[in-house]
């Protein structure tokens, strides 16, 4: 499913690149189809390379996964900041100053930039006037916490790293579970948005409150096991992608009450298909192992093009994310790839896909 995978980071790209007005699905609602694709993935990969016993395994693989070019892209967004001045909200002054404002805001801003967990919760937060951390919900103060992140739209990988640790407690239970887990979850998102219909950040945030996009990805794939006609459901693949990529275009243009909803139950209806379409494809491998890090580093690609050219178009900086995506996949996502299949074992190393990496 990387054609999915790629279809919905450039979603989050074309919402980053504000000097442009690309009419396309908001970028965090595309963060939310790729938690649907996740629980997809993990279920595969609980069920398949990790069975019961293997919880520290998973985890470290997981992290492995994830880490690495997370840190070199944290690593580059540093030298930036401090070098050339540019960074994802302020220079390197008023980061600096955010960064020194109290003991309680320097834990919070090494701990999440390097760490990673935790980074979504600073989305709720502000910088107090004596230097420590209060509620906010971005619903107003301009002193949001989430400006110590240096990158911030990996806020999504700690609300996936909280899913990973509960996810081989979870995605082998009944359906019945999972489902009373899932409306459990939906049930408390929409009592949060019903709270503060104004300030919709708090439900997007809680962890809690998005389980179920991971749990409606998990219920598509038992539905993909349990279809035995997978020939049939291949044939489908193409006509269901195309259908994603049609509502992402079309987004903008319907009633807000049926496009979020509907384009979320539409990724997860499609999971079973484009899987089925896509598993045997090297090329589709490809773009999805291409999406992670072209996730991480655009940001910062944007942020730099805003600084040094406010006329740029969007071919020269869409290049340039791809190309240090590229060179981060083949400089250190791929020797730590073989470093993860060695740990599985031998027979275990390979699957017919490549289970994705975060948003």
């Amino acid at each position: 499913m990387g054609c999915v995978r790629l279809l919905l980071a450039a979603c989050v790209f074309a919402s980053h690149a504000v000097s442009h007005d690309l009419a396309l699905l908001p970028g965090q609602v595309a963060v939310q189809a790729f938690f649907i694709l996740s629980g997809f993935f993990m279920t595969l990969v609980l069920t398949g390379k990790y069975g019961p016993g293997r919880f520290g395994l998973f985890i470290g693989n997981r992290l492995l996964r994830l880490l690495p070019v997370y840190l070199v892209v944290l690593a580059a967004s540093l030298a930036a900041l401090k070098y050339l001045d540019v960074g994802p909200f302020t220079g390197w002054a008023g980061f600096a100053s955010d960064l020194t404002a109290g003991p309680a805001v320097l834990a919070a801003g090494l701990w999440t930039n390097l760490g990673i967990l935790g980074q979504d919760l600073l989305f709720l937060l502000a910088i107090g006037p004596q230097g420590g951390l209060v509620p906010s919900f971005h619903c107003g103060p301009a002193d949001d916490a989430f400006r110590l992140l240096l990158v911030p739209q990996a806020w999504s990988l700690s609300t996936e790293l909280f899913f990973y640790l509960i996810a081989p407690f979870i995605l082998r239970r009944s359906i019945f579970f999972r489902s009373g887990l899932l409306l459990a979850s939906l049930g408390l998102r929409l009592a949060l948005h019903l709270w503060d219909p104004d300030c919709d950040l708090l439900a997007r945030r809680l962890f809690p409150a998005e389980l179920w996009l991971f749990l409606l990805g998990s219920l598509a794939h038992t539905a993909y096991v349990r279809l035995a006609d997978r020939a049939w459901l291949a044939r489908l693949g193409l006509p269901a992608f195309l259908a994603l990529a049609l509502a992402v275009m079309a987004y903008p243009h319907l009633p807000p009450a049926l496009a979020w909803p509907g384009f979320l139950l539409l990724s997860a209806a499609a999971c079973p298909a484009v899987f089925a379409w896509t598993r045997a494809s090297r090329l589709d491998r490809f773009w999805a192992e291409l999406s992670y890090p072209f996730y991480l580093v655009h940001f910062l690609i944007l942020a730099c093009f805003e600084e040094f050219d406010p006329e740029y178009g969007l071919p020269p900086v869409v290049l340039a994310s791809l190309a240090a995506a590229l060179l981060l996949r083949a400089l250190v996502e791929v020797p730590v790839d073989r470093w993860r299949r060695c740990r599985l074992g031998p027979g275990r190393g390979r699957t017919s896909v490549s289970a994705p990496a975060p948003a």
